[in-house]
């Protein structure tokens, strides 16, 4: 026997014409496809209810919508502008530019915090592709300025 499914036990998800869930009250306890809904209820039992017949919340699916669009673009904006300044990686162009100095120029002017292997191990493919590195000649370079030789090294 089928179990009669009332308004309270079916569960209907959807986003507009797309469904999300299942449209059943036991799906679990169906074997098969779906039989189609009765036209006519059975005797003693409640009438059939049908995805048809549930009442559709258009204007709240448009809120929910507006809701999920609005949070994304939120955190889209707040993690843009958090990432202009203080990122995770905001100074690891400091690292593979004074690395490569230290391939090249045999400086140790510039920072000194993390040791020089790891940036010398960072900056081993740059001994393969050679990258234009800043003249002797520069500003920047000759006054140990490590932040303005990092800019200058990736976007000049």
């Amino acid at each position: 026997m089928k179990p009669i499914p009332s308004p309270a036990t079916i569960t209907r998800f959807s986003l507009g014409s797309l469904p999300l869930g299942f449209h059943s009250a036991t799906p679990w306890a169906q074997s098969g496809p779906p039989a189609p809904p009765s036209t006519t209820p059975a005797a003693g039992s409640a009438p059939a209810v049908t995805s048809a017949s549930l009442p559709r919340s258009g204007p709240a699916v448009n809120w929910v919508r507006l809701a999920v669009f609005a949070l994304l673009a939120l955190h889209a904006t707040l993690a843009w502008t958090a990432s202009l300044g203080k990122g995770q990686s905001f100074d690891e162009g400091l690292h593979l530019a004074v690395g490569y100095n230290l391939w090249l120029n045999g400086d140790y002017r510039m920072e000194g915090a993390n040791g020089d292997f790891v940036k010398r191990w960072a900056t081993l493919p740059y001994l393969v592709s050679r990258p234009h590195f800043l003249a002797a000649d520069d500003p920047f370079w000759r006054a140990g300025a490590p932040y303005e030789v990092a800019h200058r090294f990736f976007f000049s």
